[in-house]
């Protein structure tokens, strides 16, 4: 059976090495900036060689030195169904493709098994930047730099091996990144309410409260939240 990607050691783990999601990301800024795919998204060759760091030439020992602000963690995907897919590929023409003969309809097909990461699959990509490494002059959006880059790659690269013939396509989960960036922030949201006064905090209190009931109400018009407000509304 074929082997078709990395596994972590020692745990035995599927992974995306943060050094091939970095080269994908990376080509996606440069079709980005190439114009070839319409608006540029914000890039330039200036953003990329401060984020991800300039292309080394062979024998270039000082641009060897110089790194990119942002750092790319491995990302190990969520199988769906917690398992692996066995797929096959089968060539027709494997002695053509060596070299052994013309291709021809009375060749020796030769089946393939392979492992697969199934559809549905989630994966969770980490970008850490570096402030420090950031350019002086003028403030690099890395953020909205690299939502572009992951949505170009997701369209037109993908991740992983075999995706000249479809594998490695993703689309991205705009509420699960809206919840991983509340999470992350929920944090300093405490420490800030813990030093609001006693004032504010009502305020913010009434306010989350009122924003909850709406979203509920929002999710079944017409249902048991939105009839409690029409009748809270008549009183009123």
């Amino acid at each position: 059976m074929e082997n078709g990607f990395a596994f972590l050691n020692p745990y035995g783990l599927p992974y995306l090495p943060g050094s091939g999601v970095k080269g994908v990301l990376r080509q996606a800024a440069e079709q980005l900036i190439s114009e070839d795919y319409g608006d540029t998204q914000g890039w330039d060759q200036k953003a990329i060689n401060a984020l991800f760091g300039p292309k080394v030439a062979l024998g270039d020992t000082e641009t060897a030195h110089q790194r990119g602000a942002l750092a790319f963690w491995d990302a190990i995907p969520q199988p769906a169904g917690n398992t692996l897919h066995i797929e096959v590929m089968t060539p027709h023409y494997s002695d053509y493709y060596q070299g052994a003969s013309t291709p021809h309809d009375s060749g020796q097909p030769n089946p393939i098994p392979f492992l697969a990461i199934p559809p549905n699959s989630a994966f969770i990509f980490y970008v850490q930047c570096h402030p420090v490494l950031l350019p002086e002059s003028g403030h690099v959006h890395w953020q909205e730099l690299m939502g572009a880059a992951f949505a170009h790659a997701f369209d037109w690269l993908g991740f992983g091996a075999k995706t000249a013939v479809g594998y490695g396509a993703m689309r991205r989960n705009l509420e699960q990144e809206q919840k991983s960036r509340h999470d992350a922030a929920e944090p300093q949201r405490r420490v800030i309410e813990a030093n609001l006064p006693v004032e504010q905090k009502a305020m913010l209190n009434y306010a989350t409260g009122l924003m909850r009931i709406k979203q509920a109400a929002a999710k079944e018009p017409g249902g048991r939240v939105a009839h409690r407000l029409s009748e809270c509304w008549k009183k009123d």
